[in-house]
Parts: structure tokens; C-alpha cells; sequence
């Protein structure tokens, strides 16, 4: 058994059964992923896959048990080689962040800045994912640890930690009737068509807290991409519904950023996700440090080295760059 059979199996499963679409992945031929298969079944004494034909159509029960253990093994894998490149070049390497939309960038512009006048040899590399394919980043070992605004653990091999708790926001125009500066209340916010520039969680969240004032929301559209946003707030009288986290720094000169009076509204919140086999370098332990001192990251090494998962302490709120204006 060895790391490349491993990755056929995971690299089959992300491409949907599909052996041609897995082999181009792993950049071998389709004849020599359904080798390294074959020999791991051999070996294994059981099918993993099962088959119709030729194709592949599905998990057998005891491929399905399997799965989770091949998928902390390419996490602990990782974890051998990240500190084996840390310890031959420690003052260089590559730090892997994956966030999701809700989250923005912008979010973590300071501690981005912060990192690089510490450790001016490390590149950082952002990659902006799905909410729901955060444990699949993560067990793949395409970034270093997660940032989220909820909390979507599905695999036993990744961990979640709340991070910051936060506001939503309400965004306008200059010329909007709402651009007062006042708090936006149920009322007004049914009074125009809104834009959820948020993940779809937190878009019920905002629902349920409306349907509990007694009003309907009209949402007219769903995006986290700014440039699009923007575009309905300057041509529409639409309101957008963001994380005060995700408030790009240029709107709060071109737009108007409003706190929102809804009692019942749930906060943004960060999350944390890191696989629990990993052994994050000490770039990543680093950049945790900056953004979220209170988390103490070697403490988080200790809780995924114990299996404490979810601490049940409150998460703090947004850093004074995130927060609200």
C-alpha cells in the first residue's frame, strides 16, 4: 500500500467515478490509475469500487468504511512532508489558505501585511472554495487550514474552531433613501429588493430573523462577487446583506455601510477548519497567531494532538480593521 494508490482512490471519488477525468488529474494514464487500483484491491483482499463493466458505479460497503482512513492518511502524509520541507528551508515555503466567499480577502488584509513583515520568504497562496468543499481542501491537503463564515464540518478528519463573532451590514448607495446613517430595521429592509452577498446559511439566518418581525424578505439576488453587487447597489435601490468582515475597504468611500436592528439576527461569524491528523508548520501556526491571538495556536496544535473539537468558549468580536464603521 503506498501514498499514490491512496490518491487514485480520493482522486476517482472527487471526479465522480470518472477513471479519465481522475487519471488527467494525477497526470497518468487511465490504464495506470486502474493498475495502482487494482493493486491496492489485491492487497486489501476486497473491491473498493463497484462495477459494472468497465465502469465504476459506486463504493462497496467495505470501500465506503475505508475511506475515512485512507483520508487521514494523505492528511498525516502531508503533515511528514510540510515539516520535512520546513526543516530543509525554514525560512522558506508556501502557506496555503483556503477561505470561502463569504469571507472575503479584505477580511484578512492586516494580518496578510503582518505575516509578510515577519517572514518575508514565505508566499501565501488564497484560494476561494465552497463552503461545502472545505473538509474536501482540507483532506486533500490543498491548503494548510480553512477560513469559513459557519462552521460545515463533515468528515471525522477535520476540526472546527469559532474564531471572531461579527455583524451583518446593510450596504447602499450614497443617494438611497436608507443613507442616513440609521440603522436599517425590518421594515426598511422589506421595503426594497436585497442582495445576499453572503453564503446561503446565513442568507435563512437573515430570513428567519425578517420572518420573525413580521415581514417578507424580497431578495433579488445571491453573490458574494463585489464587482456584481456593487453594480445592483448603484443601478437599483437594492440593499446588500454582508459579514461586516466581508465590507470591502473601497466601498466605505464609494457606498454606505449601515448596522442592522433585527434582535433575532445570528452574527457572522470566522471559522477555523485544519485537518486533524495535520501537522500545521510553523508558517501556519504564525499566521494564526496573528489573526486570532486569542486562539493561541500551539494550544490549537494541542486540542487537535487531544481530539478537543468546537471549543465551547464565545467567540470574541471582529478585530477593530474588520469591524463595523
Amino acid at each position: 500500500m503506498n501514498i499514490q494508490q491512496m490518491r487514485c482512490v480520493m482522486a476517482i471519488l472527487d471526479h465522480n467515478l470518472n477513471i479519465t477525468e481522475a487519471a488527467d488529474h494525477l497526470n497518468i494514464t487511465s490504464a495506470g490509475l486502474g493498475k495502482q487500483l487494482k493493486s491496492l484491491e489485491i492487497e486489501l483482499g476486497m473491491a473498493i469500487f463497484v462495477r459494472h463493466g468497465k465502469r465504476l458505479i459506486g463504493l462497496t460497503e467495505d470501500g465506503g468504511n475505508i475511506i475515512e482512513s485512507i483520508e487521514r492518511l494523505l492528511v498525516e502524509a502531508e503533515g511528514i512532508r510540510s515539516f520535512a520541507q520546513q526543516a530543509r528551508h525554514p525560512k522558506f515555503g508556501k502557506l496555503r489558505i483556503a477561505i470561502t466567499a463569504d469571507m472575503s480577502v479584505e477580511s484578512l488584509r492586516s494580518s496578510i501585511s503582518e505575516f509578510a513583515r515577519l517572514s518575508p520568504h514565505t508566499e501565501i497562496d488564497i484560494a476561494v472554495i465552497p463552503t461545502d468543499a472545505i473538509d474536501r481542501a482540507i483532506v486533500r491537503a490543498a491548503c494548510h487550514f480553512a477560513l469559513s463564515g459557519s462552521s460545515m464540518r463533515t468528515s471525522p478528519a477535520v476540526a472546527a474552531f469559532p474564531l471572531y463573532s461579527g455583524p451583518l451590514v446593510a450596504v447602499v448607495r450614497g443617494d438611497h433613501p436608507l443613507a442616513d446613517g440609521k440603522a436599517a430595521g425590518a421594515a426598511d429592509l422589506a421595503g426594497y429588493p436585497l442582495v445576499a452577498g453572503c453564503s446561503a446559511a446565513i442568507r435563512r439566518r437573515l430570513e428567519d430573523a425578517l420572518t420573525s418581525a413580521g415581514v417578507a424578505a424580497a431578495f433579488r439576488l445571491q453573490t458574494t462577487d463585489a464587482e456584481m453587487i456593487e453594480r445592483q447597489l448603484r443601478s437599483t435601490e437594492a440593499v446588500a446583506i454582508v459579514g461586516a468582515a466581508a465590507v470591502p475597504p473601497a466601498w466605505r468611500h464609494r457606498l454606505v455601510v449601515l448596522p442592522i436592528a433585527l434582535h433575532d439576527l445570528a452574527p457572522f461569524e470566522m471559522w477555523l477548519s485544519v485537518g486533524r491528523a495535520a501537522a500545521l508548520p510553523d508558517q501556519a501556526l504564525a499566521f494564526l497567531d496573528i489573526l486570532a491571538p486569542h486562539l493561541a495556536a500551539r494550544r490549537l496544535a494541542a486540542c487537535l494532538r487531544d481530539g478537543v473539537d468546537q471549543r465551547p468558549e464565545a467567540p470574541v468580536g471582529w478585530p477593530q480593521d474588520i469591524s463595523t464603521p
